[in-house]
């Protein structure tokens, strides 16, 4: 799960119920689909929002930061709620890991994807043949289509 720095971050005070430095809302419904969430560092960092498009390079490097984390953690995939952190982990995921050397790349899942394919939507019913990172190798793989 990889909440980026927007999602538990609120410019003004607001009550909720989970922790903002370690939230766990969404491995308690990833959970609850049957997959194994991992604990990372990098849950909550920046993945440099719209800073990919007036300094691409910081943006990057953030990326392939979050991206080496996660693999260091044995992630097969990343699960997010933020359009601008799917964009940014998806659309340049084989940009920023050519640059830093990173051979892995990682699917990016909406959550409601998730909760779509496992309420019996198809993948072309959610869209996710639309990622620019194969998603459907994985998914047969784990069995979930």
């Amino acid at each position: 799960c990889y909440y980026g720095c927007m999602l538990t971050r609120f410019p003004y005070p607001v009550t909720i119920t989970d922790d903002i430095e370690n939230p766990q809302y969404m491995e308690t419904i990833i959970r609850s689909l049957g997959a194994d969430p991992l604990d990372w560092n990098l849950k909550t960092a920046c993945c440099g929002a719209s800073a990919v498009l007036n300094d691409p390079e910081t943006a990057f490097n953030l990326m392939a930061k979050i991206m080496r984390d996660a693999d260091d953690r044995g992630a097969n995939a990343m699960v997010v709620t933020c359009p601008m952190c799917h964009m940014n982990m998806d659309t340049y995921q084989d940009a920023f890991c050519q640059k830093n050397g990173i051979e892995k790349r990682l699917p990016i899942f909406f959550i409601t994807e998730l909760l779509g394919l496992a309420m019996g939507f198809s993948m072309q019913d959610m869209q996710i043949n639309r990622h620019f990172i194969n998603a459907s190798n994985l998914l047969k793989e784990l069995e979930w289509i």
